[in-house]
């Protein structure tokens, strides 16, 4: 993990006879009281690794004795990019004496010489040199390009802010990923827990991570979602389309590979981005997020779109089984096998498989198991669980830590896929062109947008075809139906969702 984030390094100082000898140093590391985060590594003349360090708990001391010829360059590093927190800090001491302090207050990375062994020496370090970017590296003094910047973006009379992570040199058409954080989060913490820009620069792609706008729950300020769930009046559809649309034009990036993910409230938002506006997000992803109450209800019929879900079966935030009394706009009634069978429903599959996958950190209590719904008509696209045994409410492989469950990875192998095999559906109808009412009801709905006496399939929510005939003039009857949600689709594949009370 911490070898990508080294720039390229060279020492250009004429060593001539000195590297025969090397000097005696001790390298005292004391790890923060607060922040789980300091580590450094150690590097030669030519970037070779002399030695390194990873935190290994809370207010430990270490000490690594080394016999160093000139020139060595610590590189500094914090994984949650806020410094290695109060207290943390390295030491070097010649001759039982300390001769040179390293901090690192803030950031995730800085270049700092050894003292001791490079008097003289002189250093090409590529990095971002604007102290304005988030990922500012303190020590480099080779601009690469890297930096990535909060911006601001006008919208519905408000600034809002989100943070973008362009590659050097990327394609032409290349896909936008959209990475939303949860409640109470933020935009650059989601950056660091992700590391989606790493994989972006592997890869190939745009990854921009917005910031939600503010909630004010028992007198905190909360930055949030507004997942259909009607706290505030806030757009935040309007806002994230917008701004992917802007992120199009200005970049050159593929329409039919934008792409919608998020942790928790930002999975949910995932979930209502592809159910209002498929047209320009052609999938989604959520760890740990449900969809909400009026999602599960009172969607808007669309063409479907692929969704992979995370969630673990130990998660106390959004549980993974139905509880239709506890979360208030937050879930509605289904838990989440319930929501895949409602999205395999939308696209026409009616076949699951499951195969639980090796465990292979078994000292976290973690397994996976799989599961892909298919058999759908070729305008369907995949939908896919990762239920994971024994996980709770997070972002497993957080800063890049090895885990069990890969989940940044994960989440872009499938838009990678969606990429490679693009699903072919036509653009939605016009918003206001077809619609049901009333909505709910308990005995027929006037259907609006569809012929007179136009032919239908009803399916339940759960794929099922319960129900098939012409509408009695433009009235749908749902007497005898049961209480529930419903597709109704007519020819032509435009649908509505209807909710039997």
């Amino acid at each position: 993990m911490m070898t990508k984030w080294m720039g390229a390094l060279w020492c250009v100082a004429s060593l001539a006879s000195a590297r025969a000898q090397c000097t005696e140093v001790v390298v005292h590391t004391f790890t923060s009281v607060w922040s789980p985060s300091l580590a450094w590594e150690l590097h030669d003349a030519e970037g070779g690794l002399l030695a390194e360090f990873n935190w290994n708990g809370f207010g430990q001391h270490t000490y690594d004795t080394l016999c160093l010829a000139p020139c060595a360059l610590f590189h500094a590093q914090s994984p949650t990019g806020d410094g290695w927190g109060p207290g943390g800090s390295v030491e070097v001491l010649l001759e039982g004496a300390v001769v040179q302090t390293i901090d690192m207050d803030e950031g995730e990375l800085a270049y700092v010489p050894l003292e001791a062994v490079s008097a003289g020496c002189t250093w090409d370090l590529d990095g971002c040199l604007d102290p304005e970017a988030v990922n500012f590296v303190d020590g480099a003094n080779n601009e690469d390009g890297s930096c990535d910047f909060v911006h601001a973006f006008e919208w519905d009379g408000d600034q809002r802010e989100y943070l973008l992570h362009v590659p050097v040199d990327l394609a032409p058409g290349a896909p936008l990923l959209f990475c939303l954080h949860g409640l109470s989060g933020n935009m650059e913490d989601m950056r660091m827990v992700t590391r989606l820009h790493e994989l972006a620069d592997e890869q190939g792609f745009a990854v921009c991570w917005p910031q939600g706008s503010i909630w004010v729950w028992d007198g905190s300020p909360l930055p949030f979602w507004n997942a259909n769930l009607f706290l505030t009046p806030v757009d935040d559809v309007g806002f994230l389309t917008a701004l992917a649309q802007t992120l199009q034009a200005e970049y050159d990036l593929a329409p039919e590979c934008t792409f919608a993910s998020g942790a928790s409230n930002g999975g949910m938002m995932s979930y209502t981005l592809i159910a209002e506006r498929p047209d320009v997000w052609k999938g989604m992803a959520t760890v740990g997020g449900v969809m909400s109450a009026y999602d599960q209800q009172q969607g808007q019929g669309s063409p479907p779109r692929a969704v992979l879900h995370l969630h673990g079966t130990a998660d106390d935030a959004m549980p993974y089984d139905s509880y239709e009394s506890a979360g208030g706009p937050w879930t509605g009634g289904w838990g989440v096998m319930d929501m895949m069978a409602f999205w395999a429903g939308e696209h026409g599959h009616a076949v699951v498989d499951s195969v639980p996958l090796p465990d292979e950190v078994p000292d976290d209590g973690l397994t996976e198991t799989v599961f892909e719904w298919s058999g759908g008509t070729p305008v369907g696209g995949r939908v896919v669980h990762h239920r994971v045994e024994g996980g709770g409410h997070e972002w497993w492989g957080a800063y890049g830590a090895p885990s069990e469950v890969a989940t940044s990875e994960l989440v872009w192998a499938f838009f990678a896929d969606l990429c490679a095999h693009p699903m072919g559906v036509e653009p939605p109808m016009a918003s206001g062109q077809i619609h049901a009412f009333p909505n709910p009801t308990s005995c027929s709905a006037a259907i609006a947008g569809v012929p007179p006496h136009a032919p239908f399939t009803a399916f339940a929510a759960t794929g099922q075809r319960i129900a098939s005939g012409r509408l009695d003039g433009q009235q749908l009857n749902v007497q005898g139906w049961a209480p529930g949600l419903y597709v109704v689709q007519f020819e032509g594949g435009s649908a509505v969702r209807l909710v039997v009370e």
